[in-house]
């Protein structure tokens, strides 16, 4: 929030509950929800 800004939900639909443990994540300058989540890779079948 320091260098850029924060978007506040507009509506109760774009709201979050989070737990006590996400918002000390939060506190700490760490996001809770990744813009990029690791997406699940599975094996080429092998030869």
């Amino acid at each position: 929030m320091e260098l850029g800004g924060f978007s506040w939900p507009r509506t109760k639909e774009e709201a979050l509950e989070i737990t006590p443990e996400q918002y000390q994540a939060l506190m700490k300058g760490l996001e809770i929800i990744s813009r990029h989540p690791i997406q699940e890779v599975y094996p080429q079948d092998l030869l």
